[in-house]
């Protein structure tokens, strides 16, 4: 539920960069499994306790809950009006918060699933044999390691292909299979904006950038450990969860084109897992029984939506786990 206040701590730091940019707009108490944001930010759509919810991302509630097939539901993608989730039956899709059954895609092993242009693509299988699918029926054969328990999940929707991060390097996937564009790494997000793939590993300081032919654009030294990384939508950034130390986390929002540091912001945690809206206004820290919203409060912020009154929010009983 929400809380009213909490504590955001900035250090001194010199330079053109804009400090304490977050606010915090609050806190959902539970677990999830997957999740995904809405276009403006409103809304979060996550696995959880057998069920799969939308979240109130200014209250930090669900307002709505649908449940698939069996307990165990994964949230992967939110795009365009449409929520894809999985279980151990297949892949499912949510329109209007309303499971769409007609489009149940019924496949054992899902490891990863993503919307794009030419529809769901998903990968499964595990690392000794792995498979990228497409919704019209194709298929190819992938590197394992893209279906490993390590590796993380990019999409570019428009060139249909899946950029992950795996044990045996940065691989762009598509139809033509699977193509290295650098060596291995634990964190990745492509940018749509720049056109740009931004890695990095867990407890390094250093962040890069490349093209999706591995042309490496820039790499630039974080204030920490960096633990979490992703795109800010259409605006053209990255946002960085780093450990500096200091027993806070810190939020760094970065230039996609040059890594210019841009904004940052001390937290409460230096661990989680970030996932941000496509309008880029609306950040969420996923940690261990819980996510953490923030609103990026700048001066262009001209797509934020209209605040809403409190929303009617349900027993979390039904949702939160122990």
């Amino acid at each position: 539920m929400r809380t009213l206040s909490i504590a955001l701590a900035c250090t001194a730091l010199a330079g053109c960069v804009s400090e304490n940019e977050l606010r915090y707009t609050s806190t959902l108490d539970a677990d999830v499994f997957g999740m995904a944001m809405s276009d403006d930010g409103l809304r979060t759509y996550a696995g959880m306790s057998g069920t799969t919810c939308t979240i109130h991302t200014g209250w930090g509630c669900p307002t709505a809950d649908v449940d698939l097939p069996t307990k165990e539901e994964v949230v992967h993608d939110h795009w365009e009006g449409m929520t894809l989730g999985s279980s151990v039956l297949g892949v499912h899709m949510l329109q209007n918060e309303a499971r769409a059954e007609d489009q149940d895609i019924l496949v054992e092993g899902v490891r990863a699933a993503k919307l794009t242009h030419e529809g769901v693509m998903w990968l499964s299988g595990d690392d000794a044999e792995c498979e990228l699918n497409y919704e019209d029926g194709s298929s190819v054969d992938v590197p394992g390691a893209a279906c490993g328990p390590d590796a993380q999940t990019s999409v570019d929707r428009a060139g249909a292909a899946l950029i992950i991060a795996t044990s045996e390097g940065v691989l762009s996937l598509g139809r033509d299979g699977a193509t290295k564009i650098a060596e291995r790494s634990d964190l990745v997000a492509w940018d749509r904006t720049t056109k740009q793939v931004y890695y990095a590993d867990v407890g390094d300081t250093d962040v890069s950038a490349m093209t999706r032919r591995g042309s490496k654009s820039w790499t630039e030294t974080t204030g920490g450990a960096i633990q979490s990384l992703t795109d800010m939508g259409r605006r053209g950034e990255l946002l960085l969860l780093v450990d500096d130390g200091s027993g806070f986390g810190l939020l760094e929002r970065r230039d996609g084109e040059t890594g210019k540091l841009l904004g940052r912001t001390q937290i409460p945690a230096a661990d989680g897992t970030l996932h941000t809206s496509g309008n880029g206004l609306t950040i969420g820290v996923e940690r261990e029984g819980q996510v953490v919203f923030y609103s990026l409060e700048v001066g262009d912020s001209d797509e934020r939506p209209i605040d809403e009154d409190p929303p009617n929010c349900p027993d979390m009983d039904r949702v939160t786990m122990d």
